[in-house]
């Protein structure tokens, strides 16, 4: 019979673990806490003791976290801590075994050797957990696949916005393909993977940085299932779940942007081409308006950037092969440097529509990514 004058003992928890296995999924669950709220227990971190382990949640009510850790759980249990203080204090423990109990009063208590750590906790009832298993259309894919095509876009879309849309990436099905767009305007990522029993056509537009941490948390999973509805998609892998709310509203057709011809093409090997534009990046980010001139001319590509006052770059791409007529262009040298990146692969082909028409930078070895680019409207050097 438990003491008469203490809380029931059912509601305790207690359990053992690596500390390294737990800070390293306090890191992952910790991305879903909201910074602050008016609601205190959305700051929190829900700690579970179960059968299976510990399982920890977190939630802002836009995007849910959830991971399963292997531990051998003494007594089942459930309490939310603040989660910033937990997760910065956890990963500075050595690699030790930890003991993880709940005492009265709401407070949890962390002990390893003849140390320990107590800090308060909320009771976890007052946390609300996300729905992770929604009803609707349904694919599996491997978690390598989603999160290259993740990051093959997500850093197109727009931070902040009036038209919140574009804030997001819009997903496409298309028989056992799914496409993946994002856009702020000035430029637009696309790629797609191979989707297995994928929506035959379905379009949904998710927050970028939601979708990053999601597939993130994905990354050590074999095969990853994603369900979805009008509302909501969640993502299940090995012992880890995630959800995100999904956005209304109508994504730009990034088809109507695409150039019909390309009147000049580079091949160049990516090494060469990213060190080019990361020297042009260094030079240009010192003034105010970054600007990259390209020029085209003879088969040779010359990029400059900089003034007198700043200090100023003159390169060129001495292995490129260069196809078509001569142009004169200028472009914000990150937006190019981050297009490339994304596109992936080497060598790199870049295609050019015009002085004042779109870039197109993709791998020479596919088209499974891709960006467009905006130029300028500048003089060129």
């Amino acid at each position: 019979m438990p003491h008469p004058s203490r809380p029931f003992r059912a509601a305790m928890l207690k359990a053992e673990l690596s500390a390294q296995a737990f800070s390293d999924a306090l890191a992952l669950v910790a991305r879903a806490a909201a910074p602050t709220s008016v609601v205190e227990a959305l700051t929190g971190i829900l700690m579970e003791v179960q059968d299976n382990g510990l399982r920890l949640t977190a939630t802002n009510m836009e995007m849910g976290l959830e991971v399963t850790v292997p531990a051998h759980a003494v007594l089942p249990g459930r309490i939310v801590v603040v989660a910033r203080h937990l997760a910065d204090f956890v990963r500075r423990l050595p690699d030790v075994l930890v003991t993880l109990e709940e005492v009265e009063g709401n407070r949890l208590v962390l002990r390893w050797g003849q140390s320990s750590y107590e800090l308060p906790g909320i009771p976890g009832d007052a946390f609300q957990r996300p729905r992770f298993d929604v009803e609707g259309a349904e694919w599996t894919c491997s978690s390598g696949q989603l999160s290259r095509a993740v990051r093959q876009v997500a850093y197109a879309a727009a931070q902040k916005d009036s038209r919140p849309i574009l804030t997001g990436i819009q997903w496409r099905f298309s028989g056992s393909e799914v496409e993946f767009v994002a856009t702020d305007n000035f430029r637009l990522a696309w790629s797609r993977l191979a989707a297995t029993s994928a929506p035959q056509e379905l379009t949904v537009v998710v927050p970028a940085v939601n979708l990053v941490e999601c597939a993130r948390i994905m990354d050590a999973s074999s095969a990853v299932r994603v369900q979805m509805n009008d509302r909501q998609v969640s993502f299940t892998g090995d012992g880890v779940k995630a959800m995100s709310r999904i956005l209304d509203g109508a994504f730009p057709d990034y088809r109507r942007a695409l150039p019909q011809q390309y009147v000049t093409r580079v091949t160049a090997p990516a090494p060469s081409l990213l060190g080019l534009i990361e020297r042009a990046v260094v030079v240009a980010d010192l003034s105010k308006q970054p600007v990259m001139n390209v020029s085209i001319a003879g088969g040779r590509v010359r990029v400059t950037a900089g003034s007198v006052e700043t200090g100023r770059v003159d390169d060129q791409v001495s292995d490129a092969e260069v196809e078509g007529a001569d142009l004169d262009l200028a472009f914000q040298p990150r937006f190019v440097l981050e297009g490339v990146r994304g596109a992936g692969g080497d060598p790199v082909l870049m295609e050019f529509a015009g002085s004042n028409s779109p870039l197109r930078v993709r791998s020479g070895a596919g088209d499974d990514a891709w960006a467009l680019l905006l130029p300028l409207r500048t003089g060129a050097a």
